[in-house]
């Protein structure tokens, strides 16, 4: 004779929360994403560039030719007195609390003020002033270190891109630069803290991603960005017998190019050579861009059913546990 009554130490099958289903189902089917649209934030931001002003860049662009287009877009990039984001984050006019300088990473926790009160801000940036800003693996490691630290105090982090990529070199790769990259990005989008992430010159490669990998993407009036160097996508395109200026011409590596792209969300009319009134627009970019991701985040829980009825079963079993919880 045999019972139904199943064994006592035997738990019975649990269902999924809805939840989590839903999530593994829209990350399963791109299509049931928003489609691509203007940049939604943006209007939120201040010390931006409007959209008159970048489609006259845009037409001045156009009219350059190839040595045109690199004196313009590139040249100041390659400016051996351009300053650094060292030097960039002190002339915020913030309060240093901390700063960690490894070779060409730089991270430091500042104080600024957002009107009604004083927060502080984690950045971490690419130093231009040592290798150029390359990192090498450590550098990567080290920024998920400095990611992580900033999260765990509840900090939006800023990001400061300006490097001609990650370094290549045989030591680099020796290290397994390519999994310090993949960690490096996988942090940054792993947080749960408004990030920002802004081009403060060249902003090249795999060494420029993981700290693209934010909420918010802007670049300086005079930065560049592109996933690949005009001098490696020639290497890579030479049947179609380009100069590497021709490939970035062709390509379109300024910031007017990149947000009529939907590449970056906006453009700071701000430049460090900058000594009028536009130096106080990178400041105002990165407090705006906060607050935008802030609201944001509140907007997207106020309008979601599913968050809600989650917090519901959650609470519910808080209140009225599962006796296999209770034992």
């Amino acid at each position: 004779m045999t019972s139904n009554n199943q064994p006592t130490h035997m738990t019975q099958a649990q269902t999924p929360d809805p939840l989590f289903l839903q999530a593994e189902h829209l990350a399963k089917d791109f299509s049931l994403f928003p489609k691509h649209s203007k940049q939604s934030l943006s209007d939120e931001i201040k010390g931006l560039l409007n959209d008159d002003a970048i489609q006259a860049n845009l037409k001045d662009l156009a009219s350059l030719d190839v040595d045109g287009y690199v004196a313009k877009v590139i040249q100041p990039t390659q400016d051996k007195g351009r300053p650094g984001a060292k030097r960039i984050i002190a002339d915020l006019k913030g309060r240093l609390i901390t700063e960690t300088h490894l070779g060409s990473f730089y991270s430091a926790e500042v104080e600024l003020n957002f009107g009604s009160r004083t927060r502080r801000i984690g950045f971490i940036a690419q130093e231009r002033t040592t290798a150029n800003g390359a990192w090498m693996p450590e550098h990567h490691y080290a920024a998920c270190k400095a990611i992580r630290h900033f999260a765990e105090l509840s900090m939006p982090i800023v990001y400061l891109i300006d490097t001609p990529g990650a370094d290549a070199g045989e030591v680099a790769n020796s290290q397994n630069q390519a999994h310090s990259i993949s960690k490096a990005i996988a942090e940054s989008a792993n947080v749960d803290v408004p990030t920002v992430g802004i081009v403060i010159g060249a902003g090249y490669s795999g060494g420029a991603i993981p700290l693209a990998a934010a909420n918010i993407l802007l670049s300086l009036r005079d930065g560049i960005f592109n996933t690949i160097q005009p001098q490696g996508l020639q290497s890579i395109a030479r049947k179609y017998n380009l100069s590497w200026q021709e490939c970035a011409k062709s390509v379109g590596v300024s910031p007017e190019e990149l947000y009529t792209a939907g590449c970056i969300d906006g453009i700071i009319d701000f430049s460090p050579g900058d000594r009028d009134e536009r130096q106080h627009n990178l400041r105002r970019a990165i407090i705006s861009s906060i607050e935008a991701v802030e609201r944001a985040a509140i907007n997207f829980v106020r309008e979601s059913k599913d968050l809600r009825e989650h917090y519901d079963r959650s609470l519910a079993r808080f209140l009225n546990p599962s006796k296999n919880l209770m034992g």
